[in-house]
């Protein structure tokens, strides 16, 4: 798809090659009941499959961006039926007996004390929907679990298992969004109630307003979770427990939101006393791009005929697997080539080494931890009033206007002010 955070049974601007087709219009891929996972797992099959048939004695690179677990809630019932009643004892149980699972695999230190919890299960009205958003949740982790599932056995089909370097993770922490639990909800008709889509027609717009079928798409807490006609994300608490054992969720700059485990699997390039360890190092999402490049014996392109590309991120070769290497990103900004962290909420983060510092203030200036100050020229303020008023900057904001900024959510604009 061109965009994400679609329906599961109906993604809008769904592409094949460079058409815009439906999942009603594709003749490609017809199967009885239409789940993005299932289909995109279905397609990287297919890639191998024909890499094998078509250009066995060359190497390949599939990158296969699976939706899950991505709001909305959607997954196919067999599949959600696997967990019925698992959560029923709410966020807290859930959350201790993950951390105690963390510590039986050698992964949390002792030494780190719990999380405070996010939202108490006592407090929850409808315990029903929220232990259903849980049950659709870990559903549509288990369907992606199955399409790999089905990846590794075509590569293992083809002998190219243990030549095939398997990168997996998550493009950020647990997400504490509140999408469609705020409205009231609605039950669902007996009959449709709007006219059925044509098998050309565009679900144009993340959230569907209906159903092929012509059912409306309905939201708000009580509204269980699961169907096409339902687009709801599992809220503050799930994310909470998903996050363990850290702090805050996607968009904070806190390892709660930054930080997502990556498993590399690889028989023939990694040491044999590596198997099943831990690696404590912290990486960039940029060194993955670096690392393949040089696995393959490719060269980056340093300039194209319209522009220069700088080369980002940095090699993680075969033996950092197999020992310890010193680190391979020293800067203590959050970053490569110096370029700092982008958050999309008005925060700031640094790491060097083990600490990791982060705060909920938002600054016009990139995060640095302290280092010998040195002497450098102040820059010219580059933001001026109208002509009339050439030469007088706009004051700096107080903290109260800044704190009300970050409060609402609102990301602070510094072009509006003098940057010092």
């Amino acid at each position: 798809t061109i965009h994400g955070a679609g329906s599961y049974f109906d993604p809008s601007s769904l592409v094949r090659d460079n058409r815009l087709i439906t999942v009603a219009n594709d003749p490609d891929y017809r199967p009885a009941t239409f789940y993005y996972t299932d289909a995109i797992a279905e397609h990287a099959v297919r890639f191998i499959r024909d890499h094998a048939r078509d250009r066995k004695d060359q190497p390949f690179l599939l990158y296969t961006a699976f939706t899950a677990a991505h709001w909305p809630l959607h997954a196919k019932e067999s599949d959600i039926a696997k967990y019925k009643g698992r959560y029923d004892a709410g966020y807290e149980p859930i959350r201790a007996a993950r951390r105690t699972k963390l510590r039986e695999l050698g992964l949390l230190d002792d030494r780190w004390a719990p999380v405070p919890p996010a939202e108490s299960w006592d407090k929850v009205t409808d315990k029903s929907f929220e232990s259903r958003c849980m049950e659709v949740y870990a559903a549509q982790i288990d369907s992606m679990d199955q399409g790999i599932g089905r990846i590794v056995a075509e590569l293992k089909a083809h002998g190219q298992l243990d030549n095939t370097l398997i990168l997996y993770l998550q493009d950020n922490g647990a997400c504490a969004e509140g999408y469609g639990r705020g409205n009231k909800p609605t039950a669902r008709a007996d009959q449709p109630s709007l006219p059925p889509m044509s098998p050309d027609e565009q679900p144009f717009g993340s959230q569907p307003k209906q159903t092929r079928d012509g059912y409306p798409v309905r939201q708000g807490i009580g509204v269980l979770p699961g169907g096409p006609d339902t687009y709801i994300a599992y809220g503050r608490g799930w994310a909470n427990v998903s996050s363990t054992p850290f702090r805050e969720y996607k968009h904070w700059t806190h390892e709660g939101g930054i930080a997502t485990p990556l498993i590399a699997h690889w028989p023939a390039g990694m040491a044999a006393n590596r198997k099943g360890q831990l690696e404590a190092q912290p990486g960039q999402l940029t060194d993955i791009m670096a690392t393949c490049i040089d696995l393959a014996g490719a060269t980056y392109p340093r300039h194209t005929r319209w522009r220069n590309h700088p080369a980002h991120g940095r090699h993680q070769p075969p033996s950092r697997l197999s020992r310890r290497t010193p680190p391979t990103h020293p800067s203590p900004r959050l970053g490569t080539r110096g370029q700092p962290r982008r958050p999309r909420r008005p925060l700031e983060a640094g790491r060097e080494g083990e600490p990791a510092l982060g705060t909920l203030r938002p600054r016009r200036r990139p995060f640095r931890i302290p280092r010998p100050r040195r002497p450098t020229p102040r820059p010219r303020p580059t933001h001026v009033r109208r002509l009339g008023h050439l030469g007088r900057t706009r004051p700096r904001p107080p903290a109260r206007r800044l704190a009300r900024d970050c409060k609402v959510g609102l990301r602070h604009r510094p072009s509006r002010f003098t940057r010092r």
